[in-house]
């Protein structure tokens, strides 16, 4: 199961398992490829079409992107994730990580500002580059 954490909440993408129905668009993504040797070669996320479901041998025909068939046995259906869900999940996890990567920023911001300050305050001259370089001061 996929999921990350937003606001002290666990938002989840579940796998497909048992449940892929044929005709359904799923995304692989997330896997040790050593367990998967017939998904090895494909980069992730893949995006593949359950062809086929047998359900009593217990296994998916998945069809990748260029057409080739992949016979796959249901325990790969826990790396294997409805592709509407999975996008919808994706894309609230990239712009929480965005949202987290803008907050750092300021808060980095504001303890710079914070120290530089502080160190004015206490008598010390900040410069640029182009002024230490014009004051002969070396960098």
């Amino acid at each position: 199961m996929l999921y990350f954490m937003k606001d002290g909440e666990r938002i989840e993408c579940r796998p497909i398992l048992r449940k892929g129905e044929v005709g359904q668009t799923v995304v692989l993504t997330n896997v040790v490829l050593q367990d998967h040797q017939k998904l090895a070669p494909y980069q992730q996320p893949t995006v593949f079409l359950i062809y086929q479901k047998h359900e009593e041998e217990g296994w998916y025909v998945l069809r990748d992107p260029e057409g080739k068939e992949v016979k796959v046995h249901w325990d790969y259906g826990r790396d294997l994730y409805d592709a509407t869900a999975w996008a919808q999940w994706n894309d609230l996890r990239v712009r929480e990580k965005l949202a987290r990567k803008q907050r750092k920023i300021e808060h980095l911001e504001g303890v710079g500002a914070t120290l530089k300050d502080i160190l004015v305050r206490q008598g010390a001259r900040l410069v640029t580059k182009e002024e230490a370089k014009a004051l002969g001061i070396k960098l």
